[in-house]
């Protein structure tokens, strides 16, 4: 990705040259019709790919559910489910079903080749891992709990990694960055995708990742606002 590019931090896609307005630092994205301060994104590059939150309070995506509780602990629930994972679904079915279709005709027929039932392991491999991330996908939520004493970051019910527990007080600021992985849209434009980490006692410790620009804004701020560290 070139980096005098700029990408909405609603919805990711790529802003044309003539939507940006670099004396006011602010560009449209015509996708989606959301404007955004580019000052985080063209400051001095000390950052190195992280972005902040701005002087805006970030609205709260439609996939992120907002609990908070009688003793004022912030309770978020963040929903995996996205129509992409419909296609998949219907790419899980066929790939599993033409498996099964092969291993029945090679377990019933006799003196069957021993390459029959060798060969098609590694598709068996790729189909289990790629059935067990759609269905999480599919069913999973991710429950982000946060008060003065903790910060829990939990996934379920299909378990996955990246559960944490963290000491509040040991977390010193959050940071916003891109992660190498990218999904892609329509034209080739790249949905860029964000991991919040946090400074623990001067460790990085990965809260979560795989979301969008939108998402990572809301998450982070609502998470800083409650522990009271700042985001960069």
């Amino acid at each position: 990705m070139n980096p005098s590019q700029v990408f909405c931090t609603n919805c990711g896609k790529l802003v044309r040259a003539s939507d940006i307005n670099i004396k006011t630092m602010a560009a449209k994205c015509v996708g989606c019709d959301h404007i955004f301060s580019i000052a985080d994104e063209f400051g001095d590059g000390s950052d190195h790919g992280s972005i902040g939150l701005g002087n805006s309070i970030p609205a709260r995506p439609k996939r992120i559910a907002i609990e908070s509780g009688p003793s004022k602990e912030l309770y978020l629930k963040r929903r995996w489910f996205t129509p992409t994972l419909l296609g998949l679904t219907f790419f899980c079915v066929f790939w599993d079903g033409f498996l099964i279709v092969w291993y029945t005709i090679a377990f019933t027929q006799p003196d069957t080749p021993w390459l029959m039932i060798v060969f098609p392991v590694i598709h068996v491999a790729v189909g289990v891992g790629l059935t067990y991330s759609v269905i999480a996908g599919l069913l999973n939520t991710t429950h982000i709990f946060a008060d003065s004493y903790s910060v829990i970051v939990k996934h379920r019910p299909i378990p996955w990694s990246g559960n944490r527990e963290l000491n509040s007080k040991d977390i010193n600021r959050l940071t916003i960055e891109k992660t190498n992985g990218k999904k892609f849209q329509d034209q080739n434009q790249p949905q860029l995708q964000y991991k919040i980490i946090a400074d623990v006692n001067g460790v990085e410790t990965k809260l979560l990742d795989g979301l969008d620009p939108s998402e990572a804004r809301y998450i982070a701020y609502q998470l800083a606002k409650q522990i009271k560290v700042d985001v960069g």
